[in-house]
């Protein structure tokens, strides 16, 4: 199992999906409005709804898995966070260490 654990912090709820894509690049070197683009559009790896003020972990789907696999070697890996609204959101990661494997 493949997840993505993440902190989403707002002042509103909500019971809409939230997307997580992934796309391969280096975001310091991609034009921003590509950046924007590539976060909305890449490979969906997950397409949930988020508990406000809580931490998030959200399993990878089979689409999710097999990018990862596929570029897991790839020190430009992205994940970009999908949300149509026009709340704030702020998400912060987690250090690079390694997680629990399945």
């Amino acid at each position: 199992m493949f997840c993505v654990r993440l902190l989403h912090y707002s002042t509103k709820s909500s019971a809409a999906a939230n997307n997580l894509f992934g796309f391969v690049g280096d975001p310091a070197i991609i034009v921003g409005t590509t950046l924007y683009t590539n976060c909305n559009t890449g490979t969906s790896l997950n397409l949930t709804s988020w508990t406000a003020n809580a931490a998030n972990t959200k399993t990878l789907n089979s689409a999710g898995i097999t990018f990862v696999q596929n570029n897991k070697s790839s020190n430009s890996l992205c994940i970009g966070y999908s949300r149509a609204s026009t709340n704030n959101y702020n998400i912060a990661g987690y250090s690079g260490i390694k997680g629990p494997a399945p």
